[in-house]
């Protein structure tokens, strides 16, 4: 009884307490050690046991399989000379959940006898992974199925983006749960489609908070901002997956004072104290939220508690670690984490390349895409964005043209927008512009605003006046609010001394209501965040930060640093334009960092818009007269300024 109660350490005293005992007690004990995850008292019991039976057995592979221990659960169950039914559900389910697909079904085909769990465990196997033909032949091969069988399929279909197949076992099972009213309302959400999402949702004749975070998300993630915070102040109680959702959704609208005020209102520490219990998903959440905000110490402490947890093995927590350090730019801690994976998947490889792609090296990149081919990973269409992205950073014109190629003729994945996009963006940073013009001409589907902005940009580079103006004219039709080409277009007739043009341009764009999207940059110092806008007179260290801005200009003047007044679109006198290029929202967090921390220490500096030719400039001459290294993060790559270089080698 009191093992059952989880009074573990009072069981003990009763089972030493007794003089004589049989096998049924020391059995007794095992099963206590074993279903409270302390395997080091259930080994000791078993080594002291005078004799072993099935049951004792079954209980210390129990033992090893909750603890994680999973390599020395499958030498037990080999070294077992008799095995029941319970010890083959707990071996398929250790290889189910940690191995690789195939040893699970291999294990499963021999087993003597199925029972309902055991089925069930390689359905779910093959759900999780994504494999929903051998799903779904499992489940049609199933002789009986329980309401949870149903769930796993339908789930998996949602998971999957398959939401007419999720909707066909919907209505095709017995009954309905609130599993099965939560797996269809989620499946409508991750594929978009908020209004048979919403119709889900109120037909759901009671709801959770799974079901709530589900219609949370769907409204976050498809830009629907003022229903996602309705939806939020309604929620009977939160999770921190609501909590990051809404952070992520606030992040995604440039609303970063909101969600940093949000962040640190998340109750993550709570969620992480010894009375809970976090689970995978806790983890998750709580990395993602970080990496939105490029809190490296925060997510630093949280993968402390995975370790400490256990989770260190399981692999979505060492996917999500991976992406964590990625976006932070901490490539060493990330590469760590990947090398020491027992099992990756096709996650994993993407997180790791994305991670060397935004850094621009290439060689990492492409070495670990042919690693990952010779383990026998095929890659998805985000791979081969990563892969582009690495070559489209580095201007490896040539590698990216013959990649391209293999993902049109020698893959079976269908090339996408995005795909033609990093293309386009190759050959445009090139100069090859002819080309690029060539590729959105023959492509096989209508390039839409992403690829002419992409040309946009090409032409900005290279001061094609003629090109841009006409990639412009699309990208206004195409996208009338967006404020980027105007901004573009407006600094390419600026380079070409067109003054006149760039002044109608921006006349243009304050006539049609275009806002530009203002800046802001923010720096987490002392594991707090704090951010900044340009010209930000905001922050309570405000005349400390500007003091050393005018300390910083001083110097960077000496070393030779003039200003691209270019880049300012505002209809000012020249002095103006310099004063205002001094206060760039990241050139503000870098002053502020500066005070705040250790001589020599480096600084990590997020900025939601893509750093300018001066905020670039200025950066690596901080780096050099500071001594400091500079870690910017913008909405393109990462910027490793160091000693008066950048990483990017001026090709952004």
């Amino acid at each position: 009884m009191f093992g059952r109660l989880g009074c573990v350490e009072r069981a003990r005293q009763i089972f030493d307490a007794i003089a004589d005992r049989d096998s049924f007690s020391w059995g007794i004990m095992l099963s206590i050690y074993a279903r409270s995850g302390d395997l080091s008292n259930a080994k000791g019991v078993f080594d002291r046991m005078p004799r072993w039976s099935l049951g004792s057995w079954t209980a210390l592979l129990s033992a090893f399989a909750l603890s994680g221990h999973h390599e020395e659960a499958k030498t037990l169950f080999d070294t077992m000379q008799e095995r029941d039914l319970i010890a083959w559900t707990i071996m398929l389910t250790v290889l189910a959940t940690f191995s690789n697909i195939e040893d699970a079904k291999y294990h499963f085909d021999q087993m003597p006898e199925r029972d309902l769990v055991a089925w069930t465990a390689m359905l779910a196997a093959n759900a999780e992974r994504g494999q929903m033909e051998n799903a779904r032949e499992t489940f049609d091969q199933m002789p009986e199925r329980n309401l949870f069988s149903w769930t796993s399929l339908l789930s998996a279909y949602g998971r999957s983006g398959d939401v007419k197949a999720a909707g066909r076992v919907f209505d095709s099972m017995p009954e309905w749960n609130l599993v099965a009213w939560t797996a269809m309302l989620t499946g409508y959400s991750l594929s978009g489609d908020v209004v048979r999402a919403k119709r889900a949702f109120d037909s759901m004749p009671e709801r959770d908070l799974i079901a709530w975070t589900a219609m949370l998300s769907a409204y976050a993630f498809n830009g629907h901002l003022r229903y996602t915070r309705e939806i939020f102040q309604r929620m009977p109680e939160r999770d921190l997956i609501s909590w990051a959702t809404m952070v992520a959704a606030l992040v995604e609208n440039d609303l970063l004072e909101e969600s940093k005020e949000l962040f640190d209102r998340m109750p993550r520490h709570c969620a992480l104290s010894k009375g809970m219990t976090p689970n995978r998903v806790t983890f998750i959440t709580l990395l993602d939220a970080c990496s939105f905000l490029g809190a490296l110490a925060e997510g630093r402490k949280i993968h402390a508690a995975v370790a400490e947890r256990g989770f260190d093995t399981d692999l979505v927590v060492s996917n999500a670690l991976v992406n964590f350090y990625g976006r932070c730019g901490a490539l060493g801690d990330a590469k760590i984490v990947f090398d020491g994976m027992r099992r990756r998947d096709v996650i994993s490889w993407s997180s790791m390349i994305s991670a060397f792609a935004q850094r621009g090296r290439v060689d990492e990149a492409m070495e670990l895409y042919h690693r990952m081919l010779s383990e026998g990973t095929l890659p998805d269409d985000i791979i081969f964005i990563s892969v582009l992205f690495a070559c489209s950073n580095s201007g490896v014109v040539e590698a990216s043209g013959d990649f391209f190629r293999s993902i049109v003729g020698d893959t079976q994945v269908e090339p996408t927008l995005e795909h033609y996009a990093c293309m386009v963006d190759v050959l445009g940073r090139a100069g090859k512009l002819r080309d690029a013009e060539d590729l959105l001409r023959l492509m096989p589907f209508h390039p839409g605003p992403l690829l002419y902005m992409t040309m946009l940009s090409a032409c900005k580079l290279y001061t094609d006046v003629e090109r841009g103006e006409a990639a412009a004219e699309v990208v206004f039709e195409l996208d009338p609010e967006n404020s980027s080409p105007y901004i573009t277009l407006a600094n390419i007739y600026s380079a070409a001394k067109r003054p006149k043009d760039a002044a109608r341009i921006r006349k243009l764009m304050e006539e049609r209501g275009i806002k530009k999207k203002p800046g802001c940059s923010w720096i987490e110092v002392l594991d707090r965040v704090h951010e900044f806008i340009a010209g930000d007179k905001m922050h309570p260290q405000r005349d400390e930060i500007y003091a050393e801005i005018q300390r910083l200009g001083r110097q960077m003047k000496e070393a030779g640093y003039f200003q691209d007044t270019k880049v300012v679109l505002q209809d000012v006198e020249e002095d103006e334009k310099e004063n205002l290029l001094w206060y760039h929202s990241e050139k503000l967090a870098i002053a502020f960092g500066l005070i705040s921390t250790p001589p020599g220490a480096p600084l990590r500096i997020v900025k939601n818009l893509r750093v300018c030719s001066d905020c670039h400039a200025a950066t690596k001459v901080i780096s050099k007269v500071t001594g400091r290294e500079i870690l910017v993060r913008d909405t393109n790559r990462f910027h490793h300024f160091q000693n008066g270089m950048c990483s990017c080698n001026d090709y952004w």
